[in-house]
């Protein structure tokens, strides 16, 4: 098990942390018999309450109602791995006799989060363009802020161009385009 934990990459260890974490304090909430013994029922219970409360690490991911945003179906999914990896170890040291929690009611809980996120995205007309080229800027504007920039002919403004054309058509940041 420790080989296991040795291969895997630090991000991911440090979010496994995290999620068991937030496992395991909501299990003590729940005042369960066995404790924070991982089976495919509670999994699917702390699912659903992690969606509807949203991202532990980000507390202040908050819509402008005050409402937590919604985890995408890979952040949910991320929990269901971290506590899946949790029952490997509740199995080899504890002796977890449950079958695996990522089975059926998982899987239909993930595809039906990831169904439910796609239909308010299209009730709420949310924009996907958002954090792309097509971010707020029509195809003239573009034209326009590039022809401004590239008129002035100082290597101030063709460094401004570049930049914005750069960090639009990348989605790059600052570090990412320095480093090009």
């Amino acid at each position: 098990m420790e080989r296991h934990l040795e291969n895997l990459s630090s991000n991911t260890k440090k979010l496994y942390k995290l999620r068991q974490a937030h496992w395991e304090v909501w299990c003590a909430k729940q005042e369960f018999k066995d404790g924070n013994t991982v089976s495919e029922a509670k999994l699917v219970a702390f699912l659903r309450e992690v969606s509807r409360t949203g991202n532990i690490k980000n507390k202040r991911a908050k819509l402008p109602d005050g409402r937590a945003k919604r985890l995408g179906k890979e952040s949910l999914a991320g929990y269901a791995k971290a506590v899946g990896a949790l029952q490997t170890v509740q199995a080899a040291i504890l002796g977890n006799k449950n079958s695996p929690a990522r089975g059926t009611l998982v899987k239909n809980l993930l595809s039906d989060y990831d169904r439910e996120n796609t239909i308010r995205r299209r009730v709420e007309y949310e924009d996907r363009g958002t954090n792309t080229i097509n971010d707020g800027y029509t195809l003239d504007d573009l034209r326009l802020i590039s022809r401004y920039q590239f008129d002035r002919n100082t290597p101030h403004h063709l460094r401004n161009r570049l930049d914005f054309l750069l960090g639009h058509a990348i989605l790059g940041r600052g570090e990412t385009k320095r480093m090009m």
